[in-house]
């Protein structure tokens, strides 16, 4: 299980980067290619540096970033959902066997 919350983690932060990246890039007004190498942090801190870009993207970016995180925790819930009842199919049949070599059938 923890290398499947890893996963969603790296799925989450990739996620947001890959939208922020967007954002900054559109707005950026240069030839700058090198904003991919840049830390996610920075690259917020350039889009929301100009109070003038600030308010023209900050409502667009977050709506995607919520419309992108969600569909991530979607995911993970239903990932989620399925380990559960893969676990207890697994214990079920389980419990099934054991009852039936008990009975002699």
């Amino acid at each position: 299980m923890d290398q499947l919350h890893m996963h969603f983690t790296s799925a989450i932060h990739n996620t947001a980067f890959t939208i922020v990246l967007g954002y900054v890039e559109l707005t950026s007004g240069t030839a700058d290619s090198n904003f991919q190498k840049r830390q996610y942090s920075d690259l917020c801190k350039r889009l929301f540096s100009n109070v003038h870009i600030s308010i023209e993207t900050f409502y667009p970016c977050l709506v995607d970033l919520c419309k992108a995180l969600w569909e991530v925790m979607k995911s993970y819930y239903q990932t989620i959902e399925w380990h559960e009842r893969q676990e207890q199919e697994a214990q079920d049949s389980g419990c099934y066997q054991r009852i039936n070599s008990l009975c002699g059938a």
